[in-house]
């Protein structure tokens, strides 16, 4: 069951929240303002349709078929909305598409990530609600994207046998 429950750790997602540049005509007044729009330029790289190519958890890969089918969109305001686009056991997998906000930040090394989640979906034709405080760290590498999450904010980019760390590889969709 761990492949399913990384699946739905996936899927649920949370709120982003960018600060806005204070600038002047000639750009930014301070540091604060300069970091927020190399922020805004790092969302916007971002910005697009993924597909993911790899995925593991507790040091192991998840089997193809659990990796195919899955994608993401990440909006200009850091807005994620998951699709699943294989044939799904309802019961144990989450609706097909999910809506969900990220809160990225930029100015940490590596580069990282919270998910804090509150979503209500229906499994196996009931209702539950699901609550999911997640951490990660991200790299953008052209158009492939590399995120490593778990309760707590993992310090680099791999997993370990029985650690519930999962890391994710996705591609670019042109």
């Amino acid at each position: 069951m761990k492949v399913k429950s990384r699946v739905m750790s996936a899927f649920l997602a949370s709120t982003a929240c960018l600060l806005p540049a204070c600038s002047s005509k000639d750009g930014p007044t301070d540091s604060k303002a300069a970091a927020s729009m190399v922020a805004r330029d790092d969302l916007k790289a971002l910005e697009g349709r993924w597909a993911e190519i790899y995925s593991e958890s507790v040091g192991a890969a998840a089997p193809e078929e659990d990796v195919k089918g899955l994608f993401m969109r990440i909006d200009k305001a850091g807005q994620v909305t998951y699709e699943y686009q294989r044939k799904r056991d309802p019961a144990v997998q989450p609706p097909p598409r999910m809506r969900s906000t990220w809160k990225w930040d930029f100015t940490t090394s590596p580069k990282s990530f919270d998910i804090i989640t509150k979503e209500t979906v229906e499994l196996g034709g009931m209702k539950q609600e699901f609550i999911l405080n997640t951490h990660g760290i991200f790299k953008l590498e052209g158009d492939r994207l590399t995120l490593c999450q778990d309760n707590e904010r993992p310090k680099e980019f791999k997993t370990v046998a029985g650690s519930p760390v999962i890391l994710s590889i996705w591609e670019r969709v042109k």
